[in-house]
């Protein structure tokens, strides 16, 4: 669907169930889910990349394409949401989050972006809008997506396989979310209806020769055991150009404005 352009010439890690070099793929397979979100973790953390993510829930389409770097504590983005016929530009910086206005907005003066904050000082409609994109990228996020992995998945199939034309390492993962509940903002009885019902959420990984995810789907339908979305909760990855150098900067001063 997408053209993938990661590569690398690192050396294969080490904690794979094949030897390294075995196969086509010439490196080998993890079988252990900590080890896999370790050693990837390694390999993307502080890596710029670019990404599309294409998602459908609650019968809504949602797109989004941008480049960043990711560390989890400095993360950088420049993003493009287009949630069914509406597009969103986004920066999210050390200092906050940007979004720009939409062609044939009312503007301000020379005020081109908004300012939102991601502290929780703003108002309550700029708080719900922050924490709404935060909690998206947050899935997007590959250092936060092996987080995620090492701590509730468990793989189920590992192949060496081709994507794109490019030899990779794929992986079927199921993801415990009662393992996962610290991530999201769920009430306590959501909490004991996750537990109780077991939901698991299917998601395929799929590294390529130096341990960059170059793509990650998640299927969620199983969130409809306990009251969630009643249509189909999907999402597909698609990361490129590992370790090419982004650009993410603050707009100037003059041409921010307040989001209210």
């Amino acid at each position: 669907m997408f053209a993938l352009s990661a590569c690398t010439s690192e050396p294969p890690p080490t904690g794979h169930l094949t030897p390294a070099g075995a196969g086509p793929a010439g490196y080998g397979l993890f079988h252990d889910v900590s080890t896999l979100a370790a050693v990837a973790g390694v390999a993307v953390e502080g890596k710029p990349c670019k990404f599309t993510m294409d998602a459908t829930a609650d019968g809504k389409s949602l797109k989004e394409s941008g480049q960043g770097e990711f560390d989890g504590v400095k993360t950088e983005i420049s993003l493009k949401v287009l949630l069914d016929d509406q597009q969103i530009e986004l920066l999210m910086i050390d200092t906050g989050m940007y979004m720009k206005l939409p062609p044939g907005s009312p503007k301000s003066g020379p005020i081109a972006w908004l300012r939102i904050p991601t502290d929780g000082s703003g108002s309550a409609d700029a708080k719900a809008f922050s924490d709404s994109e935060i909690q998206l990228t947050n899935q997007e996020d590959p250092v936060k997506l092996l987080a995620r992995i090492g701590k509730a998945g468990s793989i189920s199939h590992a192949e060496r396989t081709t994507l794109d034309g490019r030899p990779v390492g794929h992986y079927t993962i199921s993801l415990a979310f009662a393992r996962m509940l610290d991530d999201y903002p769920v009430s306590a009885d959501a909490k004991r209806s996750v537990i109780a019902a077991d939901v698991h959420f299917v998601l395929d990984l799929w590294l390529d020769s130096g341990e960059h995810p170059v793509r990650a789907t998640l299927d969620a339908t199983s969130w409809e055991k306990i009251g969630g979305s009643s249509t189909p909760a999907k999402m597909t990855v698609d990361y490129t150009d590992w370790d090419t150098p982004v650009s993410v900067q603050t707009p100037p001063a003059d041409q921010v404005g307040d989001f209210h």
